[in-house]
């Protein structure tokens, strides 16, 4: 794991265990953080929105200049930048809160994976926990969920993983004849579906121009609001509960978030003059 990732798992581990220390309630926790973390990120999404929502304005304007300058792609280009510089857009704006996603989720993964490590550094240097460690065994299911295994079934005195009857340090495939596990993953795939489903109409509302680069936005759009839920929910069967909580709540209230974000932002009209 990169020195990236184990910085960002670390402050994740650190957010998450204070708001367990704070409800004593693992599952409860899990939504504060993911919530706590979506407001902080409001001002990206908002950004994004508005950089996505301009581009696309501005697509009519930006045809022209390539058209115009057809036979020269430097003064194309030249003009390009201008009209970008003029009204102030980023045109790589949209994949910065991408950006920003991805080692988040990939950290969250691993504090919710490792919590001695990453939850509670102060007793993964202690002796007996380090021979408590290596004695541990998961039965078949592998090393990388050993500790959220060992703390769930021998150190509840750290972190109690039971919530609503699910144990949220359980992985649903390694019990995949219990039905209840399968609550979360399903859940993860549906309001994957549904906040794919509200970008996509974003999308079309921010493309009335049907040029050809909106509809091809749109068509991939479609064919990911299909292949998303299903990644999600195959991701969500195969790691800790904890984790598919997570990204369920995410979706949620990224869900909610999007659809204030877009009424916000559609709000603010660009000047289509050049």
């Amino acid at each position: 794991m990169g020195a990236i990732i184990r910085v960002f798992a670390t402050v994740m581990g650190w957010i998450l265990r204070f708001f367990y220390n704070l409800t004593l309630n693992y599952g409860v926790a899990i939504i504060l953080f993911t919530i706590f973390v979506k407001v902080i990120m409001i001002p990206l999404m908002l950004k994004q929105q508005k950089s996505l929502k301009d581009s696309q304005e501005l697509q009519p304007i930006l045809n022209e200049i390539q058209k115009k300058y057809k036979d020269d792609p430097q003064k194309q280009q030249q003009e390009l930048m201008r009209i970008y510089q003029e009204r102030k857009i980023n045109p790589m704006g949209g994949c910065l809160l991408m950006l920003v996603q991805f080692p988040i989720i990939i950290a969250m993964f691993y504090a919710i994976a490792q919590p001695i490590t990453y939850m509670f550094p102060e007793e993964a240097i202690k002796d007996d926990v380090k021979v408590a460690m290596e004695k541990y065994v998961t039965e078949g299911r592998g090393s990388t969920y050993k500790e959220v295994y060992y703390i769930s079934n021998e150190r509840e005195d750290l972190l109690n993983t039971n919530f609503l009857g699910l144990n949220l340090a359980q992985v649903p495939n390694s019990d995949s004849k219990n039905w209840v596990l399968w609550i979360i993953p399903i859940l993860s795939a549906i309001s994957t579906y549904l906040t794919s489903k509200i970008t996509m109409k974003q999308t079309k509302q921010n493309t009335a121009d049907n040029n050809a680069s909106a509809e091809q936005a749109v068509r991939m759009q479609k064919n990911m609001s299909f292949i998303l839920p299903f990644m999600t929910g195959y991701i969500a069967f195969i790691v800790p509960l904890g984790m598919g909580l997570y990204w369920m709540v995410n979706n949620v209230v990224t869900l909610l978030i999007q659809i204030w974000v877009m009424k916000k932002v559609n709000n603010n009209p660009v000047d289509s003059n050049v």
